[in-house]
């Protein structure tokens, strides 16, 4: 268009906003628009490198001034500016008079003031040209120029424009607050699934990265009172984050074979960029951030083929992701046409970076609902498995009180028939091994009458014999029954510990006499025996 452009049959109604792009008037230093002679040319958006049409050098830092005039048909609707992308400051004027500006434009570092990324200044016509001139300046910035399009429309569509995005990087931002926020609460419950806290992470510095955002961005600037170069700064740095943290989290959910290095690999550039854009200048232009951008594709190819390597080998919840890579691949390939200024903005960027997270998301969402279910099977088992080993005690509990019972029936049967050997041999020397029987049982029952104890207190108490205790509690005498029966009887029992048992129970019943009576006859006669 060569400094002029004819917008006469432009309408503005249907078509939307027009885009400025094309070479306008371009003259460097110090001047005067009005009487710059001869006329050279340079294009918007680019920065400002190579030469200008008329083969004049262009510098990264300095101070230049665009110029371009405008036809409208007078009933033209069009009245304001969309402009961004301006490094570093500009003013804008519109027929000789300022109707906006991004700072203050200067001729070093002390004198220019950078404040503001996105204007949207507004102006009225009456003869339907409009000249408009664009004063720009570079001293903070390592490139200078315009790198993005100048939109011209109506005041009520440039308003429309701002809030479409304020309003879609609002929804963006806030969705992947509310990602970052839940899986770490996941995280906090569950440690062992260190994903949750790399993914939580990735979110949100994604989420900073978009609230930043200078078309998107409102609030930061709202609410933030932040210096423009920190600003700039933090625009910049969750690029050295993301990466690394994406790295992290895929080798988490789908190990590689060498993820461990590629993720430390990655991980040392990231840290390096991101205290290099702490120390120096701003640079979202400079070498520095070309290079490591140029390395976090390398990084992109690499997710991308181990993404597929992986829906090769069809592991468990790849599919998932499908939709994001294709969303993330677009957006690398808007944001390419965009660095080229091919395309005059990268809108699908935020949008195609959300895709990819969202399927992220979807990926975890399915794993711990699978984690949930998995949970609740274990925890249905396990609750059956109680059930079971409850009544399993219920039995052995019955069982033992039914064997204790019977223990009891047959230690009493066995007494009676004792009593009854005792009395048919009564005549005769009774036997030494029938006497030592009658002399425990005769201990068992006089221990049971005096005392009113049992014969585990009597084991326990005399601590002659050994105790036995089953898991259900009930204490087993073992040994000690052995002893009160001449079939059970050892073929050489132990006499010390039969004339201590009875010795033990003569002196705890020592207050009935009557009742050890008997018990001291057999015992002194069994001494005489042996």
């Amino acid at each position: 268009m060569s400094g002029c452009l004819d917008l006469s049959e432009w309408n503005f109604e249907k078509q939307g906003p027009a885009a400025l792009d094309g070479e306008w008037e371009f003259i460097t230093g110090e001047s005067d628009y009005k009487n710059a002679s001869p006329k050279d040319f340079f294009s918007i958006p680019s920065l400002w490198k190579g030469e200008t049409t008329q083969g004049s050098p262009v510098h990264s830092k300095g101070k230049a001034l665009y110029r371009l005039k405008l036809k409208l048909s007078p009933e033209s609707i069009a009245d304001s500016f969309y402009i961004s992308g301006v490094l570093s400051v500009c003013n804008v004027l519109v027929n000789g008079k300022q109707v906006g500006s991004s700072g203050t434009v200067g001729s070093d570092v002390q004198s220019e003031k950078p404040e503001k990324h996105l204007i949207t200044p507004s102006f009225a016509h009456d003869n339907g040209i409009v000249d408009i001139a664009i004063e720009v300046s570079n001293f903070h910035n390592k490139e200078g120029g315009i790198n993005s399009s100048i939109l011209f429309g109506s005041h009520e569509q440039i308003e429309d424009l701002i809030n479409y995005r304020r309003i879609s990087g609002a929804i963006i931002g806030g969705a992947l607050l509310i990602m970052g926020i839940f899986h770490l609460v996941i995280f906090s419950m569950r440690r062992a699934s260190r994903e949750n806290l790399y993914f939580g992470g990735f979110c949100f510095v994604w989420c900073i990265a978009t609230i930043f955002n200078p078309p998107s961005g409102f609030l930061a600037e709202e609410i933030l009172s932040l210096d423009w170069s920190w600003y700039i700064k933090i625009c910049l740095l969750p690029t050295g984050l993301a990466i690394p943290l994406l790295l992290v989290f895929y080798n988490s959910i789908f190990p590689q074979k060498y993820g461990k290095q590629i993720c430390w690999l990655y991980s040392s550039i990231g840290g390096i960029y991101c205290v290099y854009t702490l120390i120096t200048p701003p640079g979202a232009y400079s070498a520095a951030a070309f290079a490591y951008f140029l390395i976090t594709r390398t990084a992109y190819i690499y997710l991308i083929a181990s993404f597929l390597n992986d829906l090769r080998r069809k592991r468990k919840g790849a599919i998932y992701l499908a939709p994001g890579y294709l969303a993330l691949f677009l957006a690398e390939f808007d944001e390419i046409l965009f660095d080229l200024n091919i395309f005059g903005s990268a809108d699908f960027t935020p949008y195609g970076t959300f895709i990819f997270i969202l399927s992220y998301s979807l990926l975890m969402s399915a794993r711990f609902a699978e984690t949930l279910s998995r949970y609740e099977l274990v925890s249905e088992e396990l609750e059956v498995h109680k059930k079971k080993e409850q009544n399993h005690k219920m039995v052995q509990q019955h069982l033992s009180r039914k064997l204790d019972s019977l223990e009891k029936e047959t230690i009493a049967v066995n007494r009676e028939l004792t009593n009854v050997l005792a009395r048919k041999t009564e005549e005769k020397k009774p036997d030494k091994r029938d006497l030592a029987v009658r002399l425990m049982n005769e201990s068992l029952e006089c221990w049971e009458k005096c005392t009113g104890k049992s014969k585990a207190d009597l084991a326990s108490e005399s601590g002659i014999w050994n105790i036995y205790f089953e898991k259900d509690g009930y204490a087993r005498t073992q040994t000690l029954d052995r002893y009160l029966s001449i079939e059970t009887l050892p073929e050489r029992p132990r006499l010390k510990n039969i004339y201590a048992t009875a010795e033990f129970v003569i002196s705890n019943c020592s207050q009935k006499a009557e009742s050890t009576a008997q018990l001291e006859k057999n015992l002194n006669q069994l001494k005489k025996m042996s």
